[in-house]
């Protein structure tokens, strides 16, 4: 295929902001993220960030009053602000921080494929599409924020989202262990895994058709990866170390060379659900 010449110097200056721009959104998602993080541990909940989170306490103590200068301050951290829409902010974000990398194989692929059809950039198609992907992980954060507001009052999680049950983190980790051994988490990774056979068969066109098949890979990408981000709950909700790890083996198993991780990660949490519930049992 051919691809043609962008002579527009506006249409070149949007087709080649596109990435920087993308890019800079999930760092101001990661940004918020942290301000979240940090204002919780310099309210003292820094326990409740989960492990690896301790580091947190050490720079609030350090920043003291002046990260609330530097950083967004949407704050889970004082109870009494802790309400559906702080919950809600707070996945809404995650959801953009940890699945919006997963989504630039998909995005990559129809930008080459319309840059090599279509006489000007496909800035608008890219941008539509990305907002019908997202669009569906927004309404995952609705979802996962009632969820959460329910265990909640369950008393099953903490105020901040972290689990207080051995048994609940043991049947999130066996759920999303046994998933990866299942036939739809297979078919929905091989959409994932193979974005040009995906548009050969859901191609629409225009800007209108990207926004229904962003909206389309937004189901399939939660179809694939609803199960792992639910161990948020076990992790914590807020615990950064958690979603980087997290965001980066959900973007392995969407590349060609993943179907080697997918089973070996589900035979590890499945393993991990069993010594968390022995232990439990013992205890």
């Amino acid at each position: 295929m051919r691809l043609h010449a962008i002579n527009d110097p506006l249409q070149m200056y949007r087709a080649f902001s596109t990435w920087p721009l993308f890019f800079a959104a999930i760092l101001t998602a990661w940004v918020g993220l942290f301000a979240m993080a940090l204002d919780m541990a310099a309210s003292g909940a820094a326990a409740e960030l989960g492990p690896g989170m301790g580091w947190t306490n050490w720079l609030a103590l350090t920043l003291a009053g002046q990260y609330r200068a530097l950083c967004l301050t949407l704050s889970a951290a004082d109870p009494s602000r802790t309400g559906l829409a702080i919950i809600f902010a707070m996945w809404a974000l995650m959801s953009i921080a940890m699945m919006a990398p997963t989504a630039v194989p998909l995005l990559k692929t129809y930008r080459d494929f319309t840059l090599a059809n279509a006489k000007q950039a496909p800035t608008q198609g890219f941008w539509t599409m990305l907002a019908g992907y997202l669009l569906v992980w927004i309404a995952f954060a609705a979802v996962a924020t009632v969820g959460q507001d329910t265990l909640v009052h369950a008393a099953l999680l903490s105020t901040h989202g972290l689990s207080q049950s051995a048994l609940l983190s043991a049947a999130l980790l066996l759920a999303a262990g046994l998933y990866q051994f299942t036939p739809l988490k297979n078919a929905c990774l091989t959409a994932c895994r193979t974005p040009m056979a995906y548009f050969m068969s859901n191609w629409q066109s225009g800007p209108g058709g990207a926004f229904k098949m962003g909206l389309h890979h937004g189901a399939v990408c939660v179809g694939c990866c609803w199960a792992l981000m639910l161990l948020a709950f076990v992790g914590g909700t807020m615990n950064l170390v958690w979603m980087g790890l997290a965001m980066t083996l959900m973007i392995i198993e969407k590349l060609s060379f993943g179907r080697y991780v997918t089973h070996p990660i589900g035979a590890m949490l499945v393993a991990t659900s069993g010594a968390i519930a022995a232990q439990s049992l013992i205890a």
